[in-house]
C-alpha cells in the first residue's frame, strides 16, 4: 500500500479518495462542528438528569467489552500483534468504567459512595481516558514499527497481554483507593478545573494528537479499520476539549463530553462488527470471480453453451444460498457468544440491585433509582434474548400448539398494537392442522412480524394473516403468512433482512433484531421463512412449520405472584464467584441452608459430606471434569430425593438437544431477579413425582 502512495506522489497525482473514507471524514467533521458549536455554551449548567450517568455507564462498559470480544475473534482469525493492544486497552477501559461507576456517590445509594474517596472519581476518568487513548496510541506505534506483523504463538502472547492489561488494572485501583490519599485533590466539590491547569487532561490531548499523526504516518488511512479508528481518537480529542472547557460536572461540556467518549466506543464497536462483515462480504467475490473465471473457459465449448449456461445459473443461486446460510451460521455463533457474556454481567447487576432494594427497604430515595436500573437490565435481557433467538441458542418448551387458537387469542392484543390505522384480516383455515412449537415464543414471532408490517405502512393499510395447510414432498406443513400493503423491499434489503442489527428504520426507532430473532426462532423449531417482496408492492413473510398429528395443550398458568421460602437446604454450583455469592445471599434472605461450591468437581466432595441435600442448583457449563449433567446424576445417587435446577445464559448440548429443553429437565435462564429466583426453587421443589432432573443422563 505504501509503495502505490509513492507511486502516485511521484506522477503528481492526487488519488481518489475511497468511499469509507469519504464517509470517515464526515463523521469526524460532524462531530467537531457539533462540538465547536457548542463550546461556547460548555461551562453553562443543565438540569441534572438522574437517568444520565447510570445509562450512559452501562453502554459505555457494555461497548468497550463488546468491541474486546469482537477484537479478540478477529486476533484468534489473523495474529496481528497490533490487535493485541486494542483488545488490551478495551478490556482496561470497561474495567475502569466500572470501578468509576462505584465510585459515583449517587450511582446506587445515595450520597455514598461503594468505592474509594472524594478524588477518585476524577482519577479514574483521567485512568481511563489514558487507557482508551494508550491503546489507540499503542496500535498507531505498533503498525509504523511493524505493519500488519502477526505473533508466532497466538494463545502464549495473548496470556501475556492479558496479564499485563490485570497488572495495569490492579495497579490503577491500588493507585485511587490504597494510596487515595497521596493523590493530588483535582475534584472541588464537581469543580475538576484543576485537573486541565496541572496538565493532566491536556497530556491525554497530546497523546490522541501523536497517536493520530503515528497512524497517519503508518496507514495514511488507507483502510476502514485506521480511517474509522481516527475517528474514534477525533470524538476522545472534542470528549476531552470540552469537558475540560466545562470544568465541571452537570455543565454543558460536561454532558457533551460524555456522549463523545461513547461516540468514540460505539465507533470502535461498530467498526468491528462491519469488518466481520466485510470479510464474509469478500469471500462471496472471490467465489463470484472464481465462477466467472469458469463459465469463461465454458464458452469456448459453443455445442454445450446452453447446457452450461444453465447449469452455471443453478450451480451459482446454490453457492449464493450457502454462502448466505454459511454467513448467518456464522454471526449467529458471534452473537450467541456475546448475548452468553452479556447475560451474567446482566445477572450479576440486577441480583445486587435487588439485595439493595431488600437493605434499602422502605428508602424513597433508593428504591426508584434501583427499579430504573432494573428497567434497563430488563431491556438488555429482551436484546439477549433476541440475539439467543437469532442463534438458535434460546431453549425452546415445544408443545402442541393450534395456530388458530393463538392468533385468535391475541386478535385484541394485535389490533391495539397497530391501532385503527391499520386493518387486521385474519385468515384462518376451519381444518387448520397443529405443530409444535414454543408457545411463548411462537407468541412474540407474530407481534414481531405484525409490528414490522405496521412499520412498513405509515399511512393507512391492510395486513393479512392468513393459516394454511401446506404438503411439501418432504412431508406436511402449516404455512402461516404475514402479507402488508407497505411500501415493499429491493432485492439488496430482502437479502439481508434476516442479518442482526440490520434495519432500514432511522436511527432509534428499531434495533434490527425482529426479523433475525423470528428467523432462528423458525429454523430452531424446524421450520421454513422466506420474503416474497418487491419495491411497492407490500410484502409477505412465509413461514412454514411441520404438522404433528397431537392435540394442542393448553398454556401452563403462571405462578401467583406470591414470593415464598422455605428452610430446605439447596447446593449452589456455580463458577462465577459474583453470581454463587449474589444467589446464596438472596436464597438465604429466603430462609433456606445454603451450601456453596464453585465448579462440579467440588461439589462432588459436598454432595458426600452432607446427610441432606434437598436442592441442586447448577449452571450448565462448568468447568472441570465433572460436567453439570454428570453432577445431577452423581446427586441423584448419593441422594435420592434431591431435586435438580438448572441455569444458564447460554446452553448448547447440555440440556437442550435439537434445539429444545430434555424432557424432565428445569432451567432458570439468565438473567433472573430475586422473585424468579424463589419462584423456580419453590416450583422445582414442591413438584410431584420424579425428582426434577433425574432423566438427564451423565
Amino acid at each position: 500500500m505504501q509503495t502505490s502512495f509513492d507511486g502516485l506522489r511521484a506522477n503528481h497525482a492526487q488519488p481518489a479518495l475511497a468511499p469509507f473514507q469519504r464517509q470517515a471524514i464526515f463523521a469526524a467533521a460532524v462531530i467537531g462542528i457539533l462540538t465547536a458549536c457548542l463550546m461556547p455554551f460548555a461551562a453553562d449548567k443543565w438540569p441534572n438528569v438522574p437517568a444520565f450517568v447510570p445509562s450512559y455507564q452501562t453502554a459505555l462498559i457494555g461497548a468497550y467489552l463488546v468491541a474486546a470480544y469482537l477484537i479478540y475473534g478477529y486476533f484468534r482469525q489473523t495474529r496481528i500483534r497490533s490487535m493485541l493492544w486494542l483488545w488490551g486497552g478495551c478490556i482496561y477501559t470497561a474495567g475502569v468504567l466500572s470501578a468509576q461507576f462505584l465510585s459515583l456517590p449517587n450511582a446506587f445509594v445515595a450520597d455514598t459512595r461503594l468505592l474509594g474517596g472524594a478524588q477518585t472519581t476524577i482519577w479514574l476518568w483521567f485512568f481511563w481516558h489514558i487507557g482508551a487513548t494508550g491503546m489507540l496510541f499503542a496500535y498507531a506505534l505498533a503498525e509504523l514499527r511493524a505493519p500488519g506483523a502477526v505473533v508466532a504463538d497466538a494463545g502464549a502472547g495473548f496470556l501475556r497481554c492479558a496479564a499485563l492489561t490485570c497488572a495495569a488494572l490492579g495497579i490503577t485501583l491500588a493507585a485511587v483507593t490504597l494510596f487515595h490519599d497521596a493523590l493530588p485533590p483535582m475534584d472541588s466539590a464537581g469543580d475538576f478545573s484543576r485537573i486541565t491547569s496541572t496538565g493532566y487532561a491536556p497530556l491525554i490531548q497530546a497523546i490522541i494528537m501523536l497517536a493520530l499523526f503515528l497512524l497517519w504516518r503508518a496507514t495514511r488511512f488507507a483502510t476502514p479499520i485506521s480511517a474509522w479508528l481516527g475517528v474514534a481518537m477525533v470524538a476522545l480529542a472534542f470528549d476531552n476539549a470540552i469537558t475540560m472547557a466545562g470544568g465541571s460536572r452537570l455543565s454543558v461540556g460536561w454532558y457533551v463530553g460524555r456522549i463523545n467518549a461513547l461516540v468514540a466506543a460505539l465507533v470502535m464497536l461498530a467498526l468491528y462488527m462491519k469488518e466481520v462483515n466485510r470479510v464474509y462480504l469478500n469471500a462471496a467475490l472471490n467465489a463470484g470471480q472464481l465462477a466467472n473465471a469458469k463459465l469463461e473457459l465454458e464458452r469456448h465449448q459453443l455445442h454445450l453453451e446452453a447446457v452450461v449456461a444453465e447449469r452455471t445459473r443453478s450451480l451459482e443461486e446454490a453457492r449464493d444460498a450457502l454462502l448466505h446460510a454459511q454467513k448467518l451460521e456464522a454471526i449467529g455463533k458471534l452473537t450467541g457468544g456475546v448475548a452468553h457474556d452479556f447475560n451474567n454481567v446482566l445477572h450479576i447487576i440486577n441480583g445486587n440491585l435487588d439485595l439493595i432494594k431488600l437493605v434499602a427497604a422502605g428508602n424513597d430515595k433508593i428504591l426508584p433509582r434501583c427499579a430504573s436500573a432494573q428497567d434497563a437490565v430488563r431491556r438488555g435481557a429482551r436484546l439477549s434474548s433476541q440475539l439467543l433467538s437469532f442463534a438458535r441458542k434460546l431453549p425452546l418448551q415445544p408443545a402442541p400448539t393450534s395456530l388458530a387458537q393463538v392468533l385468535s387469542n391475541m386478535d385484541v392484543l394485535l389490533k391495539r398494537a397497530v391501532g385503527e390505522r391499520i386493518e387486521i384480516d385474519l385468515r384462518i383455515a376451519a381444518d387448520a392442522w397443529n405443530v409444535i412449537v414454543d408457545p411463548q415464543q411462537l407468541e412474540n414471532a407474530i407481534l414481531n412480524l405484525t409490528l414490522n408490517a405496521s412499520d412498513a405502512m405509515p399511512g393507512a393499510g391492510r395486513l393479512a394473516i392468513e393459516v394454511s395447510n401446506h404438503s411439501l414432498p418432504e412431508g406436511e406443513a402449516v404455512r402461516l403468512a404475514f402479507a402488508d400493503t407497505g411500501c415493499g423491499m429491493s432485492p439488496e434489503v430482502r437479502q439481508r433482512a434476516f442479518e442482526p442489527f440490520f434495519s432500514t428504520k432511522e436511527v432509534g426507532k428499531g434495533t434490527g433484531l425482529g426479523l433475525s430473532m423470528v428467523y432462528g426462532f423458525v429454523k430452531q423449531s424446524g421450520g421454513q421463512i422466506e420474503i416474497e417482496s418487491e419495491p411497492g408492492r407490500g410484502a409477505t413473510i412465509v413461514i412454514l412449520l411441520p404438522r404433528t398429528p397431537e392435540s394442542a395443550v393448553d398454556k401452563k398458568p403462571a405462578h401467583d405472584g406470591a414470593v415464598r421460602g422455605g428452610s430446605e437446604t439447596v447446593l449452589v454450583v456455580e463458577d462465577e464467584h459474583e453470581i454463587r455469592e449474589n444467589v446464596a445471599a438472596m436464597l438465604s434472605g429466603l430462609g433456606y441452608c445454603i451450601l456453596k461450591a464453585a465448579s462440579a468437581d467440588e461439589a462432588r466432595a459436598v454432595l458426600g459430606q452432607h446427610a441432606r441435600i434437598d436442592l441442586l442448583f447448577t449452571d450448565v457449563i462448568m468447568p472441570g471434569a465433572t460436567s453439570s449433567t454428570q453432577l445431577a446424576g452423581l446427586a441423584r445417587v448419593a441422594h435420592p430425593a434431591i431435586r435438580v435446577l438448572f441455569t444458564s445464559g447460554y446452553s448448547e448440548d447440555a440440556v437442550i438437544h435439537d434445539g429444545k429443553l430434555d424432557e424432565g429437565v428445569s432451567l432458570l435462564s439468565k438473567p433472573y431477579g430475586r422473585d424468579e429466583l424463589a419462584h423456580a426453587v419453590r416450583a422445582v421443589l414442591a413438584a410431584s413425582g420424579a425428582p426434577t432432573g433425574s432423566l438427564v443422563q451423565a
